[in-house]
Parts: C-alpha cells; structure tokens; sequence
C-alpha cells in the first residue's frame, strides 16, 4: 500500500510545496510490517535548509515510534547522498528516542 508525506512552508501567509516523500508498506511474515521510502524530493529551492531531514524525522516519528507495528524501515535504491542523510538521521532520531534522557 502506498501512501505520500508532503511538506509545504507558509510563505506570506500561502502555502508553498516544498517536497514530498513516498512509501510502501508490505508485510513480512516473519518480522511484522515493513516501511520503504522510495521517492524523495525537496526542490531545488528549498534544498540545503535541513527540510528532507526534518521529514525523514517526522516519518521516524510518526511511524517507528509508539505502538511498533512498523519493525524496519528501508530506503529504496538510496544514492550516496541520500545514505549520508539517512545515516545522519538515523543517529539523531536513536539518540532523540533511545538517549541518555529517556533511561
């Protein structure tokens, strides 16, 4: 099943796209629902503000976190750029949810 996260900034008091990701989810019978993202846009004026991060954040938290029906979540053909954020993310969002703070 397929489902979209758009992100929009208000501008001058109008909304503006931003970007968007794209996510499948399936079922792996062994470890519980999985998550892929597989489209990833932020364009090109908006880029280099920290905008795909905080989406990816907000997947992170909207889907990892809480009631752990989704167990993985995975990229898609991810390009060396978009594994540096991943990584990056992945880090922020394991010491946001698994810290020292949260013992």
């Amino acid at each position: 099943r397929w489902s979209a996260v758009l992100l929009f900034q208000t501008l001058s008091n109008e909304r503006v796209f931003v970007g968007y990701m794209t996510l499948f989810s399936f079922l792996n019978p062994i470890t519980g629902s999985k998550l892929r993202i597989c489209q990833a846009l932020v364009l090109p004026i908006f880029q280099g503000k920290g905008l795909a991060r905080e989406l990816m954040l907000h997947i992170y938290r909207t889907y990892l976190s809480g009631d752990g029906e989704v167990s993985d979540l995975t990229v898609e053909d991810p390009s060396p750029d978009f594994q540096r954020l991943r990584d990056a993310v992945d880090l922020e969002w394991f010491w946001e949810t698994y810290g020292p703070e949260h013992d």
